[in-house]
Order: C-alpha cells, then sequence, then structure tokens
C-alpha cells in the first residue's frame, strides 16, 4: 500500500514538472510584421495621391541581419547581406519575402523568426525601396510598419522625396558685406598707418 502511494505521488511529480515544458514549447517563438505601403510624392504620374493605398502588385522582403536567441535575445549570428528575396547562406539566417495582389489595398503581413530586419519594398511602377532598418522581431510580438514608395529614386528618412536638385549658394546678406568692406578698410588703415610710422621713424 505504501508503495502504490510512493508510486502515485512519483508520477504525480512527474506530470506536474513536466506541464511548464510543454507550456515553453508552445509558446510562439515567431514574430509579425505588418502594415500598408503607400503612395508617397511623385506619384501623380501612376493615378494617386500622397497616402493613398498603392493599387499595385508587389513584394515586400524582410532580410536578417542578426540571428538573435529567442529565449534571452542575445545576438547568436550576424548575418551577411544578399539580394532582397534571396536565401542567406548561414545557418540560422533566416529572410523572408511576400506578395501582395493589386487588390489587396498595399496591405501586407511577414512572419518572421527572432532577429533584427531590414524591410524592402518593390511594387510594379516603383523601384524597390528600403523601407525600414534595424527592426528587432522578438517571440510572439506583432509590429505595424507602413511604407512609402516613389516614382522617383528619392527616399529620405522613410518618407519619399523628389529628385534632389542641386544646393542653391547662399550669398551673404547686405549687413555681412557692409561689415566685410569695414573690416577690410580698418586693415587698409592700419598697415597704411604702420608703414607711414615706419617711415618716419
Amino acid at each position: 500500500m505504501q508503495l502504490r502511494k510512493l508510486l502515485l505521488c512519483l508520477l504525480f511529480a512527474v506530470v506536474l514538472a513536466s506541464v511548464p515544458c510543454v507550456k515553453v514549447k508552445s509558446q510562439s517563438i515567431m514574430g509579425t510584421i505588418s502594415g500598408t505601403i503607400l503612395c508617397g510624392s511623385g506619384c501623380s504620374t501612376a493615378g494617386l495621391s500622397y497616402g493613398e493605398a498603392i493599387n499595385v502588385a508587389g513584394n515586400v522582403y524582410a532580410q536578417m541581419s542578426e540571428e538573435l536567441d529567442p529565449n534571452t535575445g542575445y545576438a547568436l549570428t550576424m548575418c551577411p547581406a544578399v539580394p532582397p528575396g534571396q536565401p542567406s547562406a548561414i545557418g540560422g539566417c533566416t529572410n523572408a519575402q511576400t506578395s501582395f495582389a493589386a487588390n489587396a489595398n498595399g496591405q501586407y503581413t511577414l512572419e518572421l523568426e527572432v532577429g533584427v530586419y531590414t524591410l524592402y519594398v518593390s511594387a510594379k511602377g516603383f523601384p524597390e525601396i528600403v523601407f525600414a532598418s534595424n527592426i528587432t522581431v522578438y517571440p510572439g510580438q506583432s509590429l505595424s510598419i507602413n511604407a512609402y514608395v516613389c516614382t522617383s529614386s528619392g527616399f529620405v528618412n522613410g518618407n519619399c522625396s523628389q529628385t534632389p536638385s542641386a544646393p542653391t549658394p547662399e550669398f551673404p546678406s547686405g549687413q555681412s558685406v557692409i561689415t566685410a568692406v569695414g573690416i577690410i578698410l580698418a586693415l587698409v588703415v592700419i598697415t597704411s598707418h604702420k608703414r607711414k610710422n615706419h617711415g618716419v621713424s
């Protein structure tokens, strides 16, 4: 009787000890990034206004730059850059991509391994661009990141810009010119005065 109770207690302890392990294994070690691809500046040629969701098909790529440990968040592997959409040759470095149709209103979703990513977008009629970098994805995390595409190649700080023009030269203001002329005249007077004094002595 004592032996049976002891065995039941041992069995109960084993079951209790295994429950946390089952929970850990069922926890998602993936994260997601989703958002909308929007039209940036210069999109009037595509029949869209700034901030409108694009109405063409395209792709979003996530390139892992650093693999992270899903339990600790510490860096495991530095991942070399490869062309967007191409798999990495380094184990643990997982790149991902997703496509969206023309009627998807620019909406995309990527399911990603834990890591640090650079995000690219390409769409019909728009050049491929990087729209986010150094994005860290943790287990079970959901991030929302929108992107702006441009018909021109200008892209600054996450927003489209027109093709940059040559910088406009800055000319000194009228007051600066007067000040500069005054300084030059003062130097001329001082120099001539010194020469005169030098000649007298």
